[in-house]
């Protein structure tokens, strides 16, 4: 995705949206500010094989500094190369970047784009967003292609942290959560749109923790098990409780997905 659109148009496709504060800067894999402003070219086949599109390599000719009010975080930096501690915080001044308010928002217009403005919408059909849905919501254990095994290392609380916290045990068949994760540094993050068939209630809930008692950056060693987790399975069930005992005006109509294929 990020080579097949490039760093620039990735960013002001973003802005236009109305996301001024977003910054997507870098790739997964460490690369140097010039490389991550490099997009490779891609061939695309069909079935039979035969080349369908390519898209040229891109350069994007502007740089973007990432915005963040406190870019500084820790008391130190772990070099694995070196295998010392500096003495100074972590900064993500040249980092990707992302509020929880923006990536909260983001998640209400793939599941209800009606509920906005034109000019607030992503230029998808409604086959796109089923699609992007309906991956969203997809156990580790239901996906073919590709295929995660075994279960006891993608277990269904691999990329969703609710209810689970780090039980390896299954997500009740009633309850589906569309979500998006993040885990780096000592944050730990879950925006998800989570629906309970039983009870008939649906929600968004988006949080995120911080967990680095020592305040030393990159050296993982991090307090997920023992604190994050567990704060997003109480979280789940907390606010699961809430939805359903509360009174609503409107009866969701809940979206389902058939997840038997595995594709």
């Amino acid at each position: 995705m990020y080579d097949f659109l490039g760093q620039k148009y990735a960013n002001k496709r973003l802005w236009e949206l109305g996301f001024t504060k977003i910054r997507v800067l870098n790739r997964f894999v460490p690369c140097s500010a010039s490389d991550n402003r490099h997009s490779c070219a891609a061939n695309f086949y069909n079935k039979s094989n035969e080349k369908i599109f390519r898209q040229e390599d891109i350069i994007s000719d502007t740089i973007i500094v990432s915005w963040h009010p406190n870019p500084n975080v820790g008391k130190s930096v772990y070099n694995s190369k070196t295998k010392s501690v500096n003495n100074y915080p972590k900064n993500f001044r040249s980092m990707n970047y992302i509020s929880i308010q923006d990536a909260h928002k983001i998640l209400k217009m793939i599941f209800f784009p009606e509920a906005f403005e034109n000019k607030e919408k992503f230029n998808l059909t409604e086959d796109d967003y089923n699609t992007v849905r309906r991956y969203m919501g997809m156990f580790p254990r239901e996906s073919k292609y590709p295929w995660y095994v075994p279960y006891e290392k993608y277990y269904d609380s691999y990329v969703k942290y609710y209810f689970l916290g780090n039980s390896t045990e299954k997500v009740p068949e009633n309850i589906r959560i569309f979500d998006k994760v993040g885990m780096s540094f000592g944050f730990m993050i879950d925006c998800a749109y989570i629906v309970d068939y039983e009870s008939n209630v649906d929600f968004f809930l988006s949080a995120v923790i911080y967990t680095n008692e020592d305040e030393i950056m990159n050296n993982d060693r991090y307090e997920y098990r023992q604190i994050a987790l567990p704060f997003f399975e109480q979280l789940g069930f907390l606010i699961l409780d809430y939805e359903k005992s509360r009174e609503r005006k409107h009866i969701p109509k809940l979206i389902k997905f058939d997840y038997s294929s595995g594709e």
